[in-house]
């Protein structure tokens, strides 16, 4: 059996990843599929922590887990009509660190990424996840345009 992990953060290139998966694993005899998103917020998007910080991070944590969710169910519709177990984890932390560890739990086969995700400006400071990941990863990463 191939375990397939699909990454999502809900961006038009994640969605073309879970397509692009989806796609394979009607080919495989035997698949299973772990959609994975990961709720990050930077520390710099928010002006850093301190006694001054107004932020309800409860709400923040709350609001970024109810996002992950519905990015996963978007990505899950990817795989209706495919004949395979699709389950989804939700994690929150640094996306690529989240990604692999999910690998590893999952004793994923093959990662498959979006090459772009929604954090365009974040990859200018931080690069990119998918790179992050490929460079991370014990499993072949499939990268996805």
């Amino acid at each position: 059996m191939i375990r397939m992990l699909v990454a999502t953060d809900g961006s038009q290139h994640a969605i073309r990843a879970a397509a692009f998966a989806a796609r394979l694993v009607r080919e495989l005899p035997r698949a299973e599929v772990v959609l994975v998103n990961v709720g990050h917020v930077p520390v710099y998007a928010l002006g850093g922590p301190g006694p001054d910080a107004m932020i309800d991070y409860g709400a923040l944590d709350e609001g970024l887990e109810r996002a992950g969710e519905a990015i996963l169910e978007r990505a899950a519709a990817e795989f209706a009509g495919v004949d395979v177990p699709v389950s989804k984890v939700y994690r929150r932390g640094d996306p690529a660190g989240e990604i692999v560890k999910v690998s590893q739990e999952a004793k994923a086969d093959l990662i498959v990424v979006g090459s772009r995700g929604l954090g365009r400006i974040g990859g200018l400071f931080l690069g990119s996840v998918s790179e992050r990941v490929l460079h991370g990863a014990e499993v072949p990463v499939l990268v996805v345009r």
